[in-house]
């Protein structure tokens, strides 16, 4: 005959048995990151914390929205103006405009000539009135010597090219090539020095020319020598200054 153990039977009381199920919860979710309620966090401040930022908000939709309408009005306008010069370019112009261009380009090309004209007229004048001036007619002082130089006739003043020139003519039996060597060996450090010119078929036109740096004087030998010529005729010329402009106007 089996015996039965009598054992003790235990009660628990509701508020344990709550405890116990909130531990076992609690362990079963140890470890997890629950979602947090953004919703419900958002929405519990209070409205008045959200007006301004709905106006600025609201403001800097409105202004972007404004901005972009008036760049896309303006590439209207520039697309536009491009297809319309294009087409203006593709259009063959009409013979009135043709003539309209014309006549304004004649305008300003007889403007223009007229222009240089009276600077021309002035500047001769100008130069005239240097050689009809009363005062020395003669080369620097300081004028390398021709070998073999006959005048034909005393210094002159008169304009060469528009620029007025004290100048003396005559010849020479010693050919050009030998009259500019002779020039050549002139020197001196206060002096520049330079020669030019040619020589073709046996015709020489050959020029030196001095610089004095200190008072800027000037004076240059022309030698020209014709084929099978005997004599050589060489041209001596020095410049006159002119009157500045600050003087002409002050006059």
């Amino acid at each position: 005959m089996a015996i039965r153990k009598a054992g003790r039977r235990r009660t628990y009381k509701k508020s344990e048995v709550g405890s116990q199920k909130s531990e076992v919860g609690s362990q079963r979710f140890a470890g997890r990151k629950l979602p947090s309620n953004r919703i419900g966090v958002c929405f519990s401040l209070p409205l008045s914390k959200f007006r301004p930022m709905m106006r600025s908000s609201f403001s800097i939709v409105a202004l972007t929205l404004i901005t972009t309408a008036f760049c896309l009005a303006q590439d209207d306008d520039i697309d536009a103006q491009i297809k319309k010069a294009m087409e203006n370019a593709n259009k063959p112009a009409s013979k009135a405009d043709m003539n309209k261009v014309e006549e304004h380009a004649k305008a300003q090309i007889d403007q223009a000539e007229a222009q240089t004209k009276a600077d021309e007229a002035k500047q001769k004048a100008a130069a005239q009135a240097v050689v009809d001036a009363p005062g020395p007619t003669s080369l620097p002082n300081w004028t390398p010597e021709v070998p073999q130089f006959t005048p034909s006739g005393p210094p002159v003043r008169k304009v060469v090219d528009g620029q007025p020139m004290v100048i003396v003519t005559g010849t020479s039996p010693l050919s050009a090539e030998a009259l500019c060597d002779a020039w050549d060996k002139f020197s001196n450090p206060k002096f520049s020095h330079e020669r030019t010119g040619s020589e073709l078929n046996h015709n020489a036109d050959l020029f030196v020319s001095f610089r004095n740096s200190e008072d800027g004087t000037q004076v240059k030998m022309e030698a020209e020598r014709k084929a099978g010529a005997k004599i050589t005729h060489v041209t001596l010329s020095s410049p006159l200054p002119m009157p500045s402009p600050a003087t002409e106007l002050g006059n």
